[in-house]
């Protein structure tokens, strides 16, 4: 029912269109535009993210994940309730405990663990989705200092596969 008046407007639409038209529309510059739009290389490398890095969505965690684990369920004030919250995260941006200084790290994992414990996919979820973030505003970047939009596509597709930055997918 909603179809057959979909697409009478739509053929009352296009017909107006075509009777008033002043200059003739070339269809495939237009094309050739919206596919190389900016919106569009950014679609693109969503797209190489999702192909390439979603079977880490199944890995479970690896190497230092655990520390970091340890270190928000050690936590007196998450396991034992013997200090607020905020005052663990007070204590993430005030005390380094003896290693680096990564409170905005320590945070993070403070939230999500206590959001969704040991769901390993949230975690390389949330991972993948930062790289591709990083990828799309490294693009941006490269877009302006390259003054060149196909190097700046290359180096950001580039950025995206270059393993040294898919190591943060892999370990969260």
């Amino acid at each position: 029912k909603i179809a057959y008046l979909l697409w009478i407007l739509t053929g009352v639409v296009l017909g107006i269109l075509v009777l008033y038209q002043n200059e003739k529309i070339e269809l495939y510059p237009e094309l050739k535009k919206a596919a190389t739009s900016t919106y569009a290389v950014i679609f693109y490398l969503f797209i190489a993210t999702v192909f390439i890095f979603s079977p880490m969505l199944n890995n479970f965690f690896i190497g230092d994940d655990f520390t970091w684990f340890r270190w928000i369920a050690d936590c007196p004030g998450f396991v034992n309730k013997n200090c607020s919250f905020s005052t663990t995260i007070v204590h993430y941006f005030t005390e380094s405990d003896g290693f680096f200084y990564r409170p905005g790290t320590k945070v993070y994992f403070l939230l999500t663990y206590s959001i969704f414990w040991f769901n390993q996919v949230i975690y390389h979820a949330v991972s993948i989705l930062l790289h591709f973030t990083a990828a799309a505003l490294f693009f941006l970047i490269a877009r302006k200092i390259l003054r060149s939009y196909f190097f700046a596509v290359l180096a950001a597709f580039l950025f995206l596969l270059l393993s040294g930055y898919s190591e943060a997918d892999f370990w969260i």
